[in-house]
């Protein structure tokens, strides 16, 4: 997922605007049915371990950065409706 960089928060003066800097993010999700009722799937979310990042007009006047890592998730879905 690419997130482009956008003005989060408008300044009095001009070139103190604080921007969101672009992102890229890599997730990943599979599944496989098993039977008309049974589903296992995987997600993998932030692969690339992207940060967040905003900074005051120009990108050397960083204002904040956080990195959330990546998680995963892995599960058995049962279709009720196919019963």
């Amino acid at each position: 997922m690419y997130n482009g960089s956008f003005i989060a928060n408008l300044a009095q003066f001009a070139g103190q605007d604080e921007i969101s800097d672009d992102r890229l993010q890599l997730d990943f999700s599979a599944s496989y049915g098993l039977n008309d009722n049974f589903r296992v799937f995987t997600e993998v979310i932030n692969i690339t371990d992207a940060p967040v990042r905003f900074y005051q007009g120009v990108r050397s006047h960083p204002t904040f950065q956080e990195f959330y890592s990546w998680w995963a998730r892995v599960g058995l879905k049962f279709n009720l409706s196919r019963c």
